[in-house]
């Protein structure tokens, strides 16, 4: 982490890899204080608010199996606007791009 920081990289977290540490409010402060990290990638949406809290970059991890999770998504998004999103798989993305931007307009 510390060559990102001195490369002026970003540094962003995920969960994904990392079971041991709480998405929640002590997890993000450790994480923005003592890992320094710039933002956070996650599906949670607690950690999300959380990390918006403190000021850290928040992505937004979607993953569309159905038409249901696509509309449900979108309506998060939609009351919880994260600095982006990522949507996987990637080729179900590319298909539904159209309607995720329609929905989404000024996002």
């Amino acid at each position: 982490m510390a060559n990102a920081i001195s490369a002026a990289k970003k540094c962003l977290f995920t969960w994904s890899y990392w079971a041991v540490l709480n998405p929640d409010q002590a997890g993000i402060s450790l994480l923005k204080n003592y890992y320094k990290v710039d933002g956070v990638i996650s599906s949670n949406l607690s950690a999300l608010r959380y990390a918006k809290k403190e000021g850290l970059l928040t992505i937004f991890r979607v993953l569309l199996i159905d038409s249901r999770s696509l509309d449900h998504s979108i309506d998060i998004v939609k009351h919880n606007p994260p600095d982006a999103i990522e949507i996987l798989p990637a080729e179900y993305a590319c298909q539904c791009l159209e309607l995720i931007s329609r929905n989404l307009k000024g996002f």
